[in-house]
C-alpha cells in the first residue's frame, strides 16, 4: 500500500494535521456547488487517513474524489491546523496517474502540444470558432458569497482571444520618448494572459515603460506547468 501512496506518504504528517472540524466547508467553491462532504477539503483528508492506514479502494473512487479538488487552497488560508489542502491533493493526483496513466487527450495536451507554442497556437484558433456553441460569460460578477452565487450563474468558460498577446507584443518594448530607463525585466505571461486575457498584459507592459522598464517578451516562452502538475503528470 504504502508502495502504491508512495507520493501521499511523503505528507503523512499534513494529512494527520487536519482536526475535521469542518471550517474548511465555509470556504470552499465545489462544496457551494455540490453540497457533499467527500468532496470538501475534511472529506478527502479523511479519505487519504484510510489509504495511509491500508484500507482498500478504487482506483476510479479515488480519482473522482481528488479530481473534484481546484487546488485553491482558500480552504487553507481560513483552516485553524494550516492544512496544505492543495499539496495533499496533488501528491494523490500523482499516486492515481503513476497508477493509472494519464487520459489520452491529456497526453496529448501535455506531451504534444503545450510547449509547440505555434502549434498550440493554431488549434486553439480553430478550437475557437465553436466558442460560440457555449454559455457565454454574463455580466461583471465574479466571486460571491454563497447566499449571492445564483447572481454569478451566467459565468462560464473564458473566451479565447482573437490576438494573443504574442501577436501583440514585440520582443522588447522600450520606455516612451522623454522617459529614463531605469531597469530592464522579461515579462513571463501565461497561458491565460497569452491566449485569454491578452489585454491584461497589454496594459501591463504599457503601465511598465511608462514607469521607465524596458520589458523583453520572449516569444518561445512556454507553459509553466501548472496543469501538468495539477493533473498529477
Amino acid at each position: 500500500m504504502e508502495e502504491r501512496l508512495s507520493n501521499l506518504k511523503k505528507f503523512e504528517d499534513e494529512v494527520y494535521r487536519c482536526m475535521k472540524c469542518g471550517f474548511c466547508m465555509y470556504f470552499c467553491p465545489v462544496y457551494r456547488e455540490t453540497y457533499q462532504e467527500p468532496y470538501v477539503a475534511r472529506g478527502r483528508n479523511v479519505l487519504a487517513m484510510d489509504l495511509l492506514e491500508g484500507e482498500s479502494f478504487d482506483w476510479r473512487h479515488l480519482e473522482k474524489r481528488y479530481s473534484m479538488c481546484l487546488t485553491c487552497n482558500r480552504c487553507a488560508q481560513f483552516c485553524p491546523a494550516k492544512v496544505d489542502v492543495a499539496t495533499i491533493t496533488l501528491a494523490a493526483r500523482a499516486d492515481i496517474v503513476q497508477e493509472k496513466g494519464l487520459p489520452l487527450w491529456k497526453k496529448v495536451l501535455y506531451r504534444g502540444l503545450i510547449n509547440r507554442r505555434g502549434l498550440f497556437g493554431r488549434v486553439l484558433k480553430g478550437a475557437s470558432r465553436f466558442q460560440r456553441l457555449l454559455p457565454r460569460t454574463q455580466g461583471k460578477i465574479r466571486h460571491l458569497p454563497t447566499f449571492l452565487s445564483g447572481l454569478g450563474k451566467g459565468r462560464q468558460i473564458p473566451e479565447i482571444a482573437e490576438r494573443f498577446l504574442r501577436e501583440r507584443l514585440p520582443e522588447v518594448s522600450s520606455p516612451p520618448e522623454g522617459v529614463e530607463r531605469r531597469m530592464r525585466v522579461a515579462y513571463f505571461a501565461g497561458c491565460g494572459t497569452d491566449y485569454i486575457f491578452p489585454e491584461v498584459g497589454v496594459k501591463l507592459v504599457d503601465f511598465l515603460t511608462r514607469q521607465g522598464v524596458e520589458v523583453v517578451f520572449p516569444k518561445d516562452q512556454g507553459c509553466c506547468g501548472m496543469p501538468v502538475m495539477g493533473s498529477g503528470d
